[in-house]
């Protein structure tokens, strides 16, 4: 599916008006070969009257440790991985109805050292219930251990070797978009976007093995839509619809020899359409339907599959919450990823407390 990446800017498209806002958000998580640290801190403020100016941090800490094989291999096998980032945020009134809002932000990894995406949000906000606007920004995606560090077999002589010089994808990323509310219980949203791409991954010869190189560039283009409609106090539909047109292309001087689908094998369309029912202040039931194209770029071609996804949930108390959730219910397996691993019904039953 379509990835979007950059400094939030979701103030230009929605019309926000903060004050001022503190976040301070400690998330870890470990794993047999895994242990991850994310810190977190926002600050905003209107200032000099015109300005809602953001700012803001964060922090990664994760320690990988693989076990690695005959077959494959991530030399150094045990890695510490930090990244960080500071980024500023301007939401400018330039006029009643016109807010431009710019974004710069500076990332830091252990592969590239210092990335700069920036962005850019013009929004004008045509009557109270219809908001036009238009976005550039600029998207990096930071090498990671596969295109670095990863070797194949795991033992000399290797086929696949890393490479160190693997330098970050990157992507210039423009959108124009529609977005209202016609009615107090409908709104709607219209997005076009444009995205070429640069530097992405490719496979390329060298006198030692192949490496990950940067060889292909490529473009999306596409158009997502959704809709909110409050059918009663107690129900409320939403729908969506992305749909996709992609290229990809070796760059001039540059080999590659991926196999074919290896990039741009996303579904030409994907849709979904989920009902939110209030069955009682204690009692909720969500149902979601949702389709992909079929994705048909690689070898073997992953067909389309439709999966419908059912949610009931009970409110005990305040603090807790009792949920069970059935997904992919009434098909047996399918499948949803080029790697062919097939997807079947399952169960999941989630206990939230809230004190």
């Amino acid at each position: 599916m379509r990835a979007r990446y950059g400094p939030s800017t979701t103030a230009a498209t929605c019309g926000c008006r903060r004050t001022t806002t503190i976040r301070i958000a400690i998330t870890s998580s470990s794993s047999p070969n895994t242990s991850t640290l994310d810190v977190d801190a926002q600050y905003g403020r209107r200032v000099l009257e015109r300005h809602q100016l953001l700012v803001g941090s964060g922090y990664r800490y994760s320690n990988d440790r693989v076990g690695n094989t005959v077959l494959q291999a991530f030399l150094p096998a045990d890695r510490t991985l930090t990244s960080s980032n500071v980024f500023v945020q301007d939401e400018i009134d330039l006029a009643a109805r016109l807010t431009l809002t710019l974004g710069a932000k500076v990332e830091r990894n252990v592969y590239t050292g210092s990335e700069f995406p920036p962005s850019a949000r013009l929004a004008y906000r045509v009557r109270d219930d219809l908001l036009v606007w238009g976005a550039a920004s600029r998207v990096v995606r930071a090498p990671s251990r596969i295109d670095r560090e990863f070797y194949s077999p795991g033992v000399r002589p290797y086929l696949l070797i890393g490479n160190d010089t693997f330098a970050s994808e990157v992507a210039n990323v423009y959108e124009l978009g529609i977005r209202g509310q016609p009615a107090p219980a409908l709104s709607y949203s219209l997005t076009v976007f444009d995205e070429p791409f640069d530097r992405l991954r490719s496979l390329a010869p060298t006198p030692s093995g192949l490496v990950f190189a940067n060889g292909v560039e490529g473009r999306h283009r596409g158009v997502e839509a959704w809709g909110s409609w409050r059918a009663a106090p107690w129900w409320r539909l939403i729908g969506g619809v992305t749909a996709l047109r992609e290229s990809q292309s070796v760059k001039a001087g540059a080999v590659d020899l991926s196999p074919a689908g290896a990039l741009g094998n996303d579904p030409s369309a994907w849709w979904s359409v989920r009902s939110y029912v209030d069955l009682s202040p204690q009692h909720e039931l969500d149902v979601s339907l949702r389709h992909a194209n079929a994705r048909t770029a690689a070898t073997p071609a992953v067909p389309a599959y439709t999966a419908v996804d059912l949610r009931y949930a009970w409110h005990q108390s305040r603090a807790l919450e009792i949920a069970v959730t059935g997904q992919d219910l009434f098909e047996r397996r399918h499948y949803e990823w080029s790697n062919r691993a097939e997807l079947g019904s399952g169960a999941f039953l989630k206990v939230t407390w809230t004190p």
